[in-house]
């Protein structure tokens, strides 16, 4: 998840400005992730990061970029009563919570919600989403069974990457994975 936030910034930086613009057109910005684990095993409902320097950590690089994990099974007493809510209703989704709670951001999420899941535009969104996720499993599944017959027949983990034109770390994962079955 940190090297997935890397690439997040950095594909929002792209965004932000084309080539030979000023730096200084880029606006702060904020990567949210919401976590139903803890990520960081520290109890924490929430852990920011912004860029530090590590000799003297009252030096910020000032890059404006923050990098917030939410995480919804922290232990600590570490947040306030609406934030606690607010993970409460992403760990559960419960409409009941949402109403009940009195809470003026969580109904509307929950309203959004709702309108969301009337919404036939939004379900064939969805089932288009869940088709495309079934054949990329698929390709997978196909993709696992080349390495490995190309395995099996001899060729180096190399020859394989090149063969069909993948990463070889790709081809390692899978043939990892194979030899521990």
């Amino acid at each position: 998840m940190a090297k997935r936030t890397r690439y997040y910034q950095g594909n929002i930086d792209l965004d932000l400005i084309s080539s030979g613009k000023p730096y200084n057109d880029l606006r702060k910005t904020y990567i949210i992730f919401i976590c139903t684990f803890d990520f960081f095993n520290d109890g924490r409902h929430i852990y920011t990061f912004e860029n530090i320097c590590r000799e003297n950590q009252k030096i910020s690089l000032g890059d404006e970029t923050t990098k917030i994990f939410l995480n919804t099974a922290g232990t600590r007493d570490d947040i306030s009563s609406d934030m606690r809510d607010f993970l409460t209703y992403i760990e559960n989704t419960s409409e009941e919570f949402a109403f009940k709670s009195q809470n003026r951001l969580l109904t509307d999420i929950q309203k959004k919600v709702d309108a969301i899941k009337s919404s036939k535009e939004t379900e064939v969104e969805y089932m288009t989403l869940l088709e495309r996720d079934r054949e990329n499993r698929e390709l997978g599944s196909i993709l696992t069974l080349n390495i490995i017959k190309l395995y099996n027949k001899g060729m180096d983990r190399n020859q394989i990457a090149k063969e069909l034109h993948i990463d070889i770390e790709i081809v390692d994962k899978i043939i990892n994975n194979y030899e521990e079955m």
